[in-house]
């Protein structure tokens, strides 16, 4: 074997290998491109305030601070449930038998949870925190709907 096939075969294998790799991006591209399209199809479409609204009440686990509190009759026997924003985070409450539950709560970007009491009682209450300041939240039951008292203090 002579020194310019050697070089010519190592050549045509950086070639050949090139255009595989080059093969396997382009056709990586159009399969992320086409499962995109099928996943995420219609999701740039604008929504009526009707649908908002549905998907709104279906949502249970988190509330937008900045968002006015909503109320929603739950099933008889169960109470009404409300969503509070704080500065701190959002909390899911239920009144049932005038007794105060937390039944989640989401801390705002860069805050903590701490100091949790459930419930049900009297009050329920919980502290979301971050390094300078924290939030106290505590629900009571005003005429069968939660509402919330908010302290902000710093440390």
């Amino acid at each position: 074997m002579n020194v310019r096939s050697g070089r010519a075969r190592s050549l045509l294998a950086v070639v050949g290998w090139l255009a595989t790799a080059a093969g396997a991006a382009t056709m990586g591209t159009f399969v992320v491109d086409a499962a995109s399209s099928g996943i995420l199809g219609g999701a740039n479409d604008a929504l009526s305030q009707d649908q908002v609204a549905r998907a709104l009440a279906a949502a249970t686990a988190t509330a937008n601070p900045t968002v006015p509190s909503t109320t929603s009759a739950s099933a008889p026997g169960q109470g009404t449930t409300r969503a509070l924003g704080t500065p701190g985070g959002s909390v899911i409450a239920r009144c049932s038998d005038d007794q105060a539950t937390l039944i989640s709560w989401s801390p705002a970007q860069g805050y903590d949870t701490d100091d949790v009491w459930r419930g049900p009682a009297t009050t329920a209450r919980l502290t979301f925190e971050n390094d300078r300041t924290d939030v106290h939240v505590q629900v009571t039951c005003r005429a069968g709907v939660p509402a919330a008292r908010i302290d902000r203090g710093s440390d």
